[in-house]
């Protein structure tokens, strides 16, 4: 067979003479022969190295019809990749023989060059390989568009089709390189005067606007002067969407684009209003009053009116005089077009607040009739009008109280209708917030109080029993006790303070001389070098412990250096002054021990939990990391503050060990408010049950930072003396590693091996920014918003997206103990694609998580609602109404694990709504769903 196909190969043209018989049986007999060769696949690999060379030979040798009628029976089912080798030659050639004017007539020419090139881009487009060729097809473009396209019965002639499959390239790339070669002359084909030619160039921008904006934008005039004169098929969209961008254009073309409403066609004032839409939401002053009365007429045309009230929607609150006059026609299209009641409700409800009180009350009267009739879905637009409209005319809510009253238990109605009570009852949002500052303020006075009073309760229990028995004689004499209770509450607040004092600094063990010292003093000795160290009377009182609290004291109040020399010499000088020798030899009281080398994490906690956050310390130093705890690192004399100071500033990391005590202790609250000003990363540990963030002053500094639960449940014990959960140390271990390396030098062999669990290790793994999949918009993420009580199903929803090459954004999976909070949602809502907000009653009543659908609609973020909670409405009561009614959400069953995994309608759907954002994933998705279809 190669034999025989080398063998007509080789046939001399000029040898078949003159008459059309030979050749034409010649080239029938190399038909036959290539149809021969096709059915046998292996054959044709054989045959592409002569194939290639027939097709130069037909574009070299024009001349001859032979090898242009034999290459013409070769573009069937030809893999166009095999000839790469070939392809620029062969499009150089094609394009130097259009060039030609002596071959114009020649049809065979012409179908070799179009039949061929035609096949090259069909090939070509099909495997995205058209951008290695743009230079030369973009050659082949600019030498067709100035040629004759058209025969002598006016159709196409091969050049038209040639030109028009050049065109379509335009329409399914999506690559930047070939758009850019094909967009000069699609530009001028747009002038053309045969309509299919136009039409297909029309078509490419129709398709390409989505994927090429930018290049598009610059050419606006050029495209808008052919649509008004041609009015291409779905270039409202296209010029909507460029109209941002050079908006200009546009405003200089108004008054032609309103005289096109004025048609016959049924078509094309709605895609006019599609055009016009952004201009009323952007720059509504460019349109004239003319204009708007032109287009408030056309309002009771059925098939405009829901386009056009949100037309007027977008523009309502910036020129709302020209609406004012409209105000009943508004009314009466409530009934007339209810699937716009959004937009008019919108639009009553700017007019009813910047009307004046006649205005306002004509529109909530007319709202009022409606309440009760209007369908559930609708009742939540029409209810806040009224409220809108009342909040400026307030007699107006007075009137219609009974009502707010009446639909006060409907979940929907319910935010709203408290709202028009408090402002009725004169609570206004600044009132009740002043008020609420007010009663936080007196809250937290009588909290200190409460404080301070308990620890005055054991010592004036007894007190109160012996008084309890002589109530009747004290009844007389009230003012006199009153008085002698505050007196005496002062005291106790001093001894108090000053006991504080001597706690506070004794945080370590006394040096092991102090106790043979102390046996040597007698009650006069002692009170006498009480005195000549400088302690007063009152300080000797505090001192219930004798002389081996003052020894004890004197040693944690005093620089080590000095206090022990000092000491020394009053002892011995008081030898000489007591009745007896004192005479204290100096190996009694040794050298203060060398400073310890400072610890890269600082351990805060309350000193009730201190064998707790021992064994805390004990388990770290295990794991390689240095603590600083004021039992190890205080010694005699040490100034507390200083010290305190000094193990936050070298530390690495400071470890909040958080109770209600620990939130309570100002002491605790220092060290937290010092870390946080020397940009210290805090991890905080939740050592009991309570709520989160903690009570008083603590709370609004920690109420950023995520905790981790450092306290067990009934399973989770572990059979030791560890207090916490396994999982949770090894996430507690993690978060400190972000921050400082463990000394392996120290660490115990049961820690050499350290590895996270599975749990802890989650955050490592999705806090690593995974490698884009392709560059462009695809490249985000799909952020999951759910309320915690669904986090099941919502985990199998996640591991369906993953499943498909998605990256997803789940907060269990992106955050751990130190994070912090709203800086990771933000961080996880900016970089994604795509938010699917997981709808449920708790959902909508949740702070959070209206916060996350804000800020998703504030950054124009694509929002997929998805139903989880049979039980909850749509659109859900509350704030994020608003921004989830607009949007079509997507009801799932009871039992939303099984509906991801037997792959239900709702999947196909999900899928579907979420490939346009996803630009490397869509094929994907869209055959998938093709598959569960």
């Amino acid at each position: 067979m190669v034999e025989y196909y080398n063998l007509f190969l080789s046939i001399d043209p000029n040898q078949l003479g003159t008459t059309g018989w030979a050749r034409s049986n010649t080239v029938d007999c190399f038909s036959q022969l290539m149809d021969t060769i096709r059915k046998i696949n292996p054959l044709m690999k054989l045959i592409y190295e002569p194939m290639g060379r027939l097709l130069l030979k037909a574009l070299n040798e024009p001349e001859h019809e032979y090898w242009g009628r034999c290459a013409n029976c070769c573009f069937t089912d030809l893999d166009i990749m095999q000839l790469s080798p070939i392809l620029k030659e062969f499009l150089k050639s094609a394009n130097q023989v259009i060039q030609r004017d002596d071959y114009v007539e020649k049809l065979f020419v012409q179908r070799t060059v179009s039949y061929g090139t035609t096949a090259m881009v069909n090939k070509l487009c099909a495997k995205n390989a058209m951008g290695e060729y743009a230079a030369e097809f973009k050659a082949i473009l600019d030498t067709l568009i100035n040629l004759d396209i058209l025969d002598e019965r006016a159709n196409l002639n091969p050049y038209g089709e040639l030109l028009q499959s050049l065109l379509n390239i335009g329409q399914t790339t999506k690559e930047k390189a070939v758009f850019e070669m094909v967009l000069p002359a699609t530009l001028k084909c747009l002038t053309m005067d045969e309509d299919r030619i136009r039409q297909a160039a029309a078509t490419v921008f129709t398709c390409a606007v989505m994927n090429f904006k930018d290049e598009m934008a610059p050419h606006l005039a050029v495209l808008l002067d052919s649509y008004l004169e041609h009015m291409h098929m779905g270039w409202g969209h296209m010029i909507s969407t460029l109209y941002p961008d050079n908006p200009e254009v546009v405003h200089g073309k108004l008054d032609a684009i309103f005289d096109m409403l004025n048609t016959d066609d049924s078509y094309r004032p709605m895609d006019i209003i599609v055009i016009l839409t952004p201009v009323a939401k952007l720059h509504p002053e460019m349109i004239s009053e003319s204009q708007w009365d032109q287009l408030l007429n056309r309002l009771d045309n059925q098939s405009e009116q829901m386009m056009l009230l949100n037309l007027l929607s977008s523009a309502g609150d910036k020129l709302p005089g020209y609406f004012l006059p409209r105000v009943d026609q508004f009314l009466q299209l409530l009934d007339a077009v209810p699937m716009s009641i959004y937009a008019i409700t919108n639009i009553l409800a700017t007019l009813g607040f910047i009307a004046e009180m006649a205005v306002g009350k004509h529109i909530v009267d007319n709202l009022y009739k409606r309440v009760a009739t209007v369908e559930q879905m609708n009742r939540y637009h029409v209810v806040n009008v009224i409220y809108r409209v009342g909040t400026k005319h307030r007699p107006l809510l007075e009137e219609k109280k009974a009502m707010f009253e009446r639909y006060l238990e409907d979940p929907q109605l319910c935010d709203l209708c408290k709202g028009a009570l408090d402002i009725i009852a004169g609570r206004t949002a600044a009132e009740l917030d002043e008020r609420v500052h007010k009663q936080g303020d007196e809250i937290g006075a009588l909290d200190q109080r409460t404080t301070k009073t308990e620890k005055n309760v054991t010592a004036l229990d007894d007190k109160s029993k012996k008084l309890s028995a002589n109530v009747k004689e004290l009844k007389t004499d009230v003012a006199a006790v009153k008085t002698e209770l505050r007196e005496l509450a002062e005291r106790v607040a001093q001894m108090e303070f000053k006991l504080s004092d001597v706690d506070k600094q004794m945080m370590s063990m006394a040096p092991s001389w102090v106790p043979a010292v102390s046996e040597k003093l007698s009650k006069r000795d002692w009170r006498l070098l009480a005195e000549r160290l400088g302690y007063t009377q009152g300080d000797v009182d505090v001192l219930q412990g004798g002389p081996r609290a003052l020894l004890t004291h004197w040693m944690c109040c005093q620089p080590p250096a000095s206090a022990a020399e000092l000491l020394r010499q009053q002892l011995d000088e008081l030898a000489w002054t007591v009745e007896r020798d004192m005479v204290i030899r100096p190996t009694i009281i040794p050298d203060p021990e060398p400073k310890q080398e400072k610890p890269t994490v600082f351990l805060s906690y309350q000193w009730a939990h201190q064998p707790q956050v021992k064994m805390l310390w004990q388990h770290l130093l295990a794991a390689g990391y240095h603590c600083w705890m004021d039992v190890g690192q205080m010694g005699g004399g040490d100034k507390l503050f200083a010290k305190l100071d000094d193990g936050i500033r070298s530390a690495k990391v400071v470890v909040s060990c958080v109770t209600p005590l620990y939130a309570r202790s100002a002491n605790c609250t220092r060290e937290v408010n010092l870390s946080i000003s020397l940009n210290k990363p805090i991890i905080p540990l939740l050592l009991e049950q309570m709520p989160w963030p903690p009570v008083g002053a603590m709370g609004p500094v920690m109420s950023e930072y995520l905790f981790v639960r450092f306290f067990q449940r009934d399973n989770e014990r572990t059979g030791d003396e560890r207090y916490w959960p396994a999982a949770k140390f090894d996430e507690l271990l993690m978060q400190v590693r972000y921050h400082a390396p463990p000394d392996r030098a120290v660490a115990k062999a049961s820690y050499w091996q350290w590895s996270p669990s599975e749990q802890a290790q989650s955050k490592a793994v999705t806090t690593t920014k995974p490698p884009a999949a392709a560059s462009g918009p695809s490249s985000g993420k799909v952020f999951l918003s759910y309320q915690w009580g669904h986090q099941s199903q919502v985990k199998a929803l996640r591991d369906r997206l993953m499943g498909l090459g998605l990256t997803c954004w789940m907060d269990i999976f992106e955050m751990g103990g130190g994070d912090s909070l709203y800086e990771k949602i933000d961080s996880g809502l900016r970089e994604a694609a795509v938010v699917v907000s997981c709808v449920s009653e708790k959902y909508a009543a949740s702070m959070n998580c209206r916060r996350e659908v804000s800020l998703a609609d504030a950054l124009k973020k694509p929002i997929i609602p998805m139903i989880v909670d049979q039980r909850c409405p749509w659109p859900p009561a509350g704030p994020m109404s608003p921004v989830l009614t607009q949007l079509k959400p997507i009801r799932v069953g009871s039992d939303v694990q099984q509906h991801w995994s037997t792959d239900a309608p709702e999947v196909r759907e999900l899928l579907t709504r979420m490939s346009p954002h996803f630009l490397e994933f869509s094929d994907r998705v869209t055959s998938q769903a093709c598959v569960i279809a």
